[in-house]
């Protein structure tokens, strides 16, 4: 799954002006916070070439993630949005993602660092001016949201915010939400447990899981296990240098959970791929998940069209 063209050509732009010693040196500082700051001392984006480097380096897998769910959900659910509230916005990566999916009449960015809101405007304003309707205004999600959107998106949020508020923040973004709240986490033990945390006390205000798990219930998984999906991005030449590596593209590993307030119908979701599947000479083998338990399953010619959709599958798919 990769991001919207539009978004594609305007970081294509961006990259074309931006100090590239500046990105790299940067972009291997924010990876090292990112990896040893606990969210009482954040990665703080508080200039404009550091929200650049952001959204060069970071915000396609965001943008990716974001459309991989909404893919999926898009097709799997019969819902349709025409606002959505982004919460913690960064540079506007769900907001690009929903876009592509919905006919969106009202955008509204909600994020706190100057610096990102200044580099998202100038995306959204930028060429064809597609999102130049978006609202973009700061402010903290512990303190309340501006206003609602029938959509609530608050991505790789969670962990920004200390566990004892997490709480606070979870009913703000419900209460914004009109009909559906979509929160993306890192695709980790830590990320999983944080949406575990967010359903018990979403369930408490009346939210209703409808994605991904097949149906409303406490998640089966235990132990050491977790949960997560996986989308590929392409990397621009300067993504390329500044991650250190020569592969064209990235694996973003997320986890996800889309809450709604009326009860809709899931369209083949009896059973949701939780890893990716392995495949072998004549068979291949998944590990799928029914809301009530998770198994491995071994798939061979002879099952037929479930064969035939699991050689084609990836996970988070419905088999």
């Amino acid at each position: 799954m990769d991001i919207p063209e539009s978004l594609r050509n305007r970081l294509r732009l961006l990259e074309d002006k931006a100090d590239s010693t500046a990105v790299i040196r940067l972009a291997g500082e924010m990876s090292a916070a990112y990896r040893e700051k606990s969210h009482a001392d954040k990665y703080v984006v508080d200039e404009k070439q550091r929200a650049v480097t952001y959204a060069l380096t970071r915000m396609p897998a965001t943008c990716a993630a974001f459309c991989a769910v909404l893919s999926r959900v898009s097709e799997e659910l019969p819902l349709s949005f025409s606002t959505l509230l982004d919460v913690g916005a960064g540079t506007g990566a769900a907001s690009f993602a929903a876009d592509a999916f919905y006919p969106l009449e009202k955008i509204t960015c909600f994020e706190r660092e100057s610096a990102m809101v200044q580099v998202g405007q100038e995306l959204m304003r930028s060429q064809d001016g597609a999102l130049s309707f978006a609202e973009w205004t700061a402010g903290d999600v512990l303190c309340g949201l501006p206003a609602k959107g029938e959509l609530v998106t608050a991505g790789y949020l969670l962990n920004e915010i200390a566990p004892e508020q997490r709480e606070r923040a979870l009913g703000n973004l419900w209460a914004s939400s009109e009909k559906a709240l979509l929160l993306v986490e890192p695709g980790t033990p830590d990320g999983f447990a944080r949406l575990c945390e967010a359903k018990r006390s979403l369930r408490k205000l009346g939210a209703i899981l409808a994605f991904p798990c097949p149906i409303d219930c406490d998640c089966p998984i235990e132990g050491s296990d977790w949960c997560a999906f996986s989308c590929r991005v392409q990397r621009s030449r300067l993504h390329r240098l500044a991650k250190g590596g020569d592969a064209p593209f990235e694996d973003e590993k997320y986890a996800c959970a889309l809450f709604v307030r009326q009860p809709v119908e899931r369209k083949n979701a009896s059973l949701r791929i939780v890893r990716h599947p392995f495949f072998d000479k004549g068979s291949v083998s998944v590990r799928v998940c029914n809301g009530n338990a998770v198994k491995d399953r071994r798939l061979g010619k002879k099952d037929g069209d479930s064969y035939k959709k699991a050689r084609k599958a990836e996970s988070g798919d419905c088999l």
